[in-house]
């Protein structure tokens, strides 16, 4: 893999990182977290203005020519910021859509989720199985307009916000069995549908969403949802990664201006050697979180077992990584680390939350201890 960024890479990169740089006010974020749809349309509206709704997605399907490596720089850049816009549920469905083979009607979807005119949010973990990609308890059957869903889905993001959401649901098999599972559309106000919002621990809007009897049409074939969920997951899970290591590097910027600044016994906690060594121990989990996000991004041009082994052992070191840095950023901050009035502690809070999301660190052991064993 090329580590070095194409001229294209660059410039997403750098005008990311000024966005999110003039977009790292508190209180605006604690406004936005409180209104009715939990994230900002202007805001939306100017990522899509930008191409980076469609920046992950290659050209053959509509999107702008990148890939994997844009959207995990994309996630990088904007981690300052913490936005509140449901970009990472764009990327699952976009790359889901992406994955399936063409149907009727596919790439005006694609277009309208990339221009911004359609929110789509993927609703596919379950209660009884939220951390894994493949329980699917929700069910499909044939009727005489299409198809009918019945179950629930858990944490959908901004569930009662979107135009529609992008649903799996078992046709065949058993809960746990990889095949008989499909993706179908439905809209976020149909018959039968019932959506319960709520904030999660790092003001994220999400939805659990419960139904009975709701229409929905099948998107492709359903032999290749299975495919398409677990190719969008990955794409996901990158996008965490790439998103933590931003917040890591921020977590450590804040840290140190707070030891050079702020003053103990007449000088800077900087010259305490055990805060130095402190700092030098954070300082190798963002470096190593780095590398095994590099490795990840590398194993996308591998074969599926390899591909499947970088993507669990990047979501594994690095949301564990994570939080025990923003953790021990709050303690190298004092009391100031945990009040609403300083950055760090809503850090930790979005670190936390993205370390459980799209599997947490147990999970994504036991899939490395599997892509291991077979091969």
């Amino acid at each position: 893999m090329d580590f070095e960024l194409t001229p294209e890479q660059n410039a997403l990169r750098d005008v990311a990182q000024r966005y999110a740089g003039a977009h790292q006010d508190l209180g605006r974020r604690r406004d936005i977290a409180g209104s009715d749809v939990g994230f900002c349309r202007d805001a939306w509206a100017t990522y899509a203005e930008l191409g980076w709704l469609g920046a992950g997605l290659t050209e053959e399907v509509g999107g702008f020519g990148g890939g994997v490596v844009e959207t995990a720089l994309l996630f990088e850049a904007l981690a300052a910021a913490m936005p509140l816009e449901p970009l990472l549920t764009s990327v699952l469905s976009l790359n889901a859509l992406a994955a399936l083979t063409p149907f009727d009607g596919r790439d005006a979807l694609i277009a309208e989720i990339i221009s911004g005119a359609q929110v789509v949010s993927f609703a596919h973990f379950e209660l009884g199985g939220r951390r894994s990609g493949t329980h699917v308890a929700t069910t499909a059957r044939p009727s005489s307009a299409g198809w009918v869903l019945n179950g629930e889905k858990v944490a959908v993001s901004v569930a009662d916000a979107a135009d529609a959401l992008l649903i799996s649901a078992r046709v065949s098999g058993g809960v746990s069995d990889e095949d008989g599972v499909g993706l179908f559309l439905i809209s976020s106000t149909a018959a039968g549908e019932e959506i319960k919002p709520y904030r999660l621990l790092d003001d994220t809007r999400v939805g659990d969403i419960r139904l009975r009897d709701v229409e929905a049409m099948l998107l492709g074939r359903i032999a290749d949802g299975p495919k398409a969920i677990a190719s969008a997951i990955d794409v996901g899970v990158m996008a965490l990664c790439a998103e933590a290591v931003g917040l890591m590097q921020a977590t450590l910027a804040l840290t140190r201006e707070h030891l050079v600044t702020r003053r103990q016994f007449g000088v800077a906690l900087s010259s305490f050697q055990a805060l130095r060594h402190r700092m030098a121990d954070m300082l190798v989990q963002l470096e190593l979180s780095r590398s095994i996000l590099f490795q990840g991004l590398a194993a996308f041009e591998a074969r599926d077992a390899l591909r499947a082994r970088g993507v669990s052992a990047a979501k594994a070191f690095i949301g564990a990584a994570g939080v025990k840095l923003a953790a021990d950023a709050i303690q190298l901050h004092g009391g100031i680390g945990v009040t609403e009035e300083h950055r760090v502690g809503h850090i930790y809070r979005r670190l936390f939350v993205g370390a459980g999301l799209l599997g947490d660190t147990a999970q994504h052991l036991r899939a490395f201890g599997d892509a291991l064993a077979s091969g």
